[in-house]
């Protein structure tokens, strides 16, 4: 097994770097072994589990180009342009920052620097503009943008942009209100203005009044009951609070069925009307009825009678809410009695029609007839306690009921009284702008004594003009249809659908205003104007789900486009309005992949690209671990998803799954754009690769004579080098001609480019099979071609005898280790690269001392040390922990070296083990944080499974749960099988988790790393 351990942790840093390239290749000859790797056994253990960076490749630029897919994204050549400043998108924004922007000009860089005020913005270069988001002001107002660049200079924009006072809607009260709407609340926040108005689930207040700039006086529309948000819009901003108010039914006693009864009491009755419940109070004439049950949406109740005097009663009904008094409602008769008492209503128009319920007993009579003065009604139903009839037309006046039935006939005398005709004729003119403040004269009959006029639900002033005219003044009201109402006294008269709010078609703004050419941006805008059948297009391009939230909000989301800026052009029946502000579509792919670009506030643009840098279509792309969000989608032929809503803000876990491929996950990032790597399938092997460049050097090596005279088991031995690129790029094989045992010529292969050729001299012991270097030659500032020869003979007379002593700090220690200490020095020459690596010095304590180590003087004065050093387990290799300095000169003191990061190591699941809920928590043996994690499952051939990035401040990590794939194609991220999970601790300079990318697997960019290994079954 520990054979199997030490292997796989090779694969730990051979893949986290080497996959980082354009066409998946490692670094040239990378696989070959090093210089000095045949004869330098106890100093380069085989492998060097222990110091895996020798291991390592540099990652080669990750480009990311399309050659397929929806658009063309091209390169831009900026040429020689002049720094200017044409455009700064929206002019407008809150003082508490975060709001995006886009800044059109020429002459911009990826150097450009934008400042609001005195404040830096994080900026970036897309599609030649400088796009970002607003730091934070320090109040409300214009301020001066400033764009300065290295080379191009700086433009100042006086009043470019303009802070404005953050929106919030805090408190409304009262909180709850009836479904009819029509009351006042008071709407508390910050931020209104006159032109702010509030909708209560999506339907606009009836009317609105500013108070302050935190108190708004809104009439609330009907609703159905319920819970809604309330949202309140301006020009620049808009709010909302969740679930802010409540709609509820109010208690209303409509009638009682049937609508008599007996005096003992103990009939079950109904009551209908609304807002009941089973806790509800309900008496008849004062006397406590039992309630026996309320439907559920609270429009009728069963109750019981208590026992009654004879004669009409009142129904009264309480709730918390409210309660509600039905006059006359119920009837107490002996039983077998035929009576009627009472009529509701008691009068109605002369011109007749009215419908009215006549209260009484034994109405429920086959023969029943029902006559005002002798005229008879159309009866429209019968009960046994009531009767619903169409009241005669008749002169004005007081007039007698008259009931005949089999029983008899009973007279209710001066029961009901016609009053003067109430109609409304017309209305003039029969629309207008919904800020009203205009004159609308109504015409009809019977207006004297006119008491109210209502547009909708909001109440009118007026002035009667005459017995057949009104001049009322059109009130402030939501934009759509209404009914114009007459009320005298009781008496009321509506006109249906007779008077029309309009309000012109205008846009304030929108949010965001930019997005990723993949489409399905989820924007919100802001105006006046919107009703239902509105569209919108990006320049000739259909908007996709257009949904009204109110009169003065809209949603939509963007279609896929290519590149560029374009007009949003709303359009309502016959009239348009254009956005002020363009909307910018961007690539939001990332060269190095990973995370960029400011935090999430409504939309994550994902592209998933396989390694090389081709997209991967159909890629399956989630937010959250959840199967059950609703975030999820599948990339287009660039790659590319948005994945966007109202609810997706703030640090997100996003993973992408593609049939045929690797899954990468990036856990709880906050940046909205974001490009994940997938592996796919190993290819077939081809043999060996082809070699790369190389160059031949060739010359004569002296100086071995200065070495002392060997042991019994030694031998004089020199060995010719070149300097590598770096500690973690080994040289190509330099064949058998670099190594001497006399002084005489060597032959010896080499990468290209700048270099230094270097010759060590010293004593190998056959017995340990240890070489002890003594003295060493170089010639410096050479240049190596492709396929060319070059002669440099080497002295050795530079003397090994320094030491170097290093101070580890905090080396960690665990029970599976790591067990010991160590250090490898390098010699770092600059440009021509580095050379060493053949002294790890090993031990337990705290200071390490490294021997045979060069002074920096004479042809060395301007080199330095580069050192690797930390805490590892030589047996199997890992868990270790390493730390790296650089450009150490000072080498007559101790050198300590940067603190060492804990080990990770996983405790759940256990080792071979399935993990619960596909979690897996780790936990390090020091307090020393890294910047991020970076964890690989593969399997025992290498084969990438899975790649997961998380903050360093972590100590879990959790793959997810998937949906049913209803895509084109069908990943299995979980094969089945035991696997290999490779967990990397990474500390960098700098660092910014928002902003990882693949080429921070670099381990040339790294301060301090550690690494463990464990298995795991799915």
């Amino acid at each position: 097994m520990n054979s199997i351990r030490k292997w796989m942790l090779l694969g730990v840093l051979l893949m986290t770097v080497g996959a980082c390239s354009d066409d998946v290749e490692p670094p040239t000859n990378n696989s070959e072994p090093s210089d000095m790797s045949d004869m330098v056994v106890d100093q380069t253990p085989e492998p060097d589990a222990n110091n895996p960076e020798e291991d390592m490749g540099n990652p080669p630029d990750m480009v990311v180009e399309p050659d397929e897919g929806l658009f063309d994204f091209g390169e831009f050549d900026f040429g020689d342009e002049e720094l200017a400043v044409q455009d700064i998108l929206p002019p407008s924004g809150s003082v508490l920052g975060g709001t995006p922007f886009v800044i059109t000009g020429t002459g911009f860089t990826r150097d450009t620097a934008v400042f609001f005020g005195s404040r830096q913005a994080e900026a970036e270069l897309v599609n030649r503009d400088l796009v970002g988001q607003t730091p934070p002001g320090s109040a409300p107002g214009p301020i001066t943008v400033k764009v300065l660049d290295p080379e191009g200079g700086e433009v100042v924009v006086d009043g470019g942009f303009t802070y404005t006072v953050a929106m919030t809607v805090d408190a409304v009260s009262p909180a709850r209100v009836p479904t009819s709407g029509g009351i006042e609340v008071e709407v508390l926040g910050q931020g209104f203005d006159e032109d702010t108005r509030v909708s209560f689930g999506g339907l606009t207040g009836l009317s609105h009044v500013l108070v302050s700039e935190t108190r708004l006086r809104v009439i609330t529309p009907p609703a159905p009951a319920g819970v809604v948000d309330v949202r309140a819009s301006s020009r620049n901003a808009t709010a909302k609070l969740v679930a802010g108010l409540t709609y509820y039914a109010p208690v209303k006693v409509e009638r009682v069925r049937p609508a008599s009864g007996t005096t003992a009491g103990g009939d079950t009755v109904t009551l209908e009307g609304s807002g009941f419940e089973d806790s509800m109070i309900v008496e008849f004439n004062g006397a406590a009825a039992t309630v026996v049950s309320a439907a559920a949406d609270g429009t009728s109740a069963d109750v019981t009678t208590p026992a009654g005097a004879a004669g009409l009663a009142d129904i009264r009904a309480e709730t918390d809410s409210g309660a509600d008094i039905l006059r006359d409602g119920f009837f107490y008769a002996a039983p077998g009695e035929f009576q009627i008492a009472g009529v509701d209503p008691a009068e109605a128009p002369a011109i007749g029609g009215t419908k009215v319920t006549i209260i009484g007993s034994g109405l429920d009579d086959a023969a029943l007839s029902i006559e005002f003065d002798s005229i008879p009604a159309t009866i429209v139903e019968s009960g046994p306690g009531h009767v619903v009839v169409e009241v005669p037309a008749h002169a004005p006046g007081v007039v007698d009921i008259t009931a005949t039935s089999s029983a008899g006939t009973r007279t209710l005398t001066d029961g009901f009284t016609y009053v003067e005709n109430l109609w409304i004729d017309s209305v003039a003119p029969n629309e207008g702008e919904a800020a009203g403040g205009y004159d609308v004269v109504i015409t009809g009959e019977g207006f004297t004594g006119a008491t109210r006029v209502y547009f909708g639900l909001v109440q009118a002033s007026f002035v009667l003009d005459s017995p057949t005219q009104i001049t009322a003044s059109a009130p402030a009201h939501t934009p759509g249809t209404v009914d114009v109402k007459v009320e005298r006294g009781s008496v009321k008269a509506s006109f249906r659908d007779a008077f029309t709010f309009t309000e012109p078609l205008e846009i304030f703004g929108y949010f965001p205003i930019r997005g990723s050419v993949a489409g399905n941006t989820y924007v919100e805008v802001l105006g006046r104007g919107f009703t239902d059948g509105i569209t919108a297009r990006f320049d000739q391009n259909p908007a996709l789900a257009v949904q009204v939230l109110d009169s003065q909000t809209l949603t939509l989301r963007t279609p896929p486009n290519p590149t560029g800026t374009v007009p949003l052009v709303f359009e309502r029946g016959a009239d348009s309005a254009t956005a002020p502000t363009p909307f910018t579509f961007f690539n939001p792919g990332a060269r190095f992949g990973g995370a960029w670009g400011g935090p999430i506030q409504g939309a994550v643009n994902v592209t998933v690209y396989e390694m090389g840098g081709a997209p991967i279509e159909s890629a399956f792309v989630m937010l959250s671990t959840n199967a059950q969000t609703p975030y999820t989608g599948y990339t287009d032929a660039n790659g590319m998803v948005t994945i966007s809503g109202p609810d997706v803000f703030g640090e997100q876990t996003i993973t992408a799954v593609a049939e045929g491929y690797s899954s990468a996950s990036l856990q709880r990032v906050n940046a909205e754009n974001v490009t994940l790597f997938l592996s796919p399938p190993p290819p077939p092997p081809e043999g060996m690769p082809p070699a790369g460049p190389s160059h031949t050097f060739v010359g004569n090596v002296t100086g071995l004579d200065k070495l002392a005279e060997p042991g019994p088991t030694q031998f004089q031995m020199a060995i010719v080098v070149t300097t590598q690129v770096d500690p973690f790029t080994e040289n190509p094989d330099p064949g058998g001609g670099n190594v001497l045992y006399d002084d005489g010529p060597y032959t010896l292969r080499s990468r290209v480019g700048d270099m230094a050729v270097v010759a060590y001299g010293g004593l190998f012991d056959n017995n340990t099979q240890e070489f002890t270097p003594l003295y060493m030659g170089i010639e410096r500032y050479q240049t190596a071609a492709d396929q060319q020869t070059t002669t440099v003979d080497i002295d050795l007379n530079i003397p090994l005898d320094h030491v170097l002593r290093f101070k580890l700090n905090q080396p960690p220690r665990g029970p599976n280790g790591p067990t010991t200490n160590e250090v490898t020095p390098w010699l770092d020459l600059g440009f021509e690269g580095v050379v060493g690596g053949y002294n790890v010095a090993r031990g337990d304590a705290d200071i390490i001392e490294a021997r045979h180590q060069a002074e920096l003087t004479g042809v060395l004065a301007n080199a330095s040390y580069f050192v690797s050093g930390g805490a590892v387990t030589p047996a199997i290799g890992y868990p270790s922990s390493l730390a790296v300095k650089r450009n150490v000169t000072n080498i007559n003191q101790i050198i300590e070296l940067p603190p060492l990061l804990g080990v990770p190591t996983i405790t759940s699941p256990q080792d071979f083990s399935v993990p619960v809920d596909r979690t897996f928590i780790f936990n390090t043996n020091s307090t020393n944080l890294p910047s991020f994690y970076y964890v690989r499952i593969t399997d025992f051939q290498q084969t990438p499974i899975w790649d997961v990035f998380l903050p360093g401040t972590e100590t879990s990590f959790k793959l997810p749960d998937f949906p049913q794939f209803t895509g084109p194609t069908q990943p299995s991220p979980y094969p089945l099988g035991t696997f290999v999970v490779q967990i990397i601790g990474i500390r960098m300079a700098n660092f910014n988790y928002a902003n990882v990318s693949y080429a921070d697997l670099d381990i040339g960019l790294w301060d301090a790393y550690s690494v463990n290994v464990h298995f795991v079954s799915f």
